[in-house]
């Protein structure tokens, strides 16, 4: 596993970190925001999947909140919160990930 790698924002605030795996990455990005039980919801980790619409079913089919439905900004993505009320982003993953 290489060493993260955090990311900062103007204000030197880290912004996301970054763990890579071999071919595989995982991505937390820091939020500011309130879960359904007031706990503060810290970071929202993303995550890329082969098939955004299969992957919306599913999780709509297994009782996930749907955030956001799909929606694209340079990137195909949607947000949703677990059962547990843990909010994260799945994105479209592109070819050659």
């Amino acid at each position: 596993m290489e060493s993260p790698r955090a990311f900062a924002a103007d204000d030197d605030v880290h912004q996301w970190i970054e763990f890579k795996v071999g071919n595989c990455s995982i991505v937390l990005f820091r939020l500011e925001d309130d879960r359904g039980d007031h706990t503060a919801v810290t970071h929202v980790p993303w995550v890329y999947v082969d098939d955004l619409d299969a992957h919306l079913a599913q999780a709509r089919s297994h009782g996930a909140a749907i955030l956001t439905e799909i929606h694209q900004y340079g990137y195909r993505s949607y947000e949703a919160a677990d059962l547990e009320g843990n909010r994260w982003t799945f994105l479209q993953a592109r070819p050659g990930m």
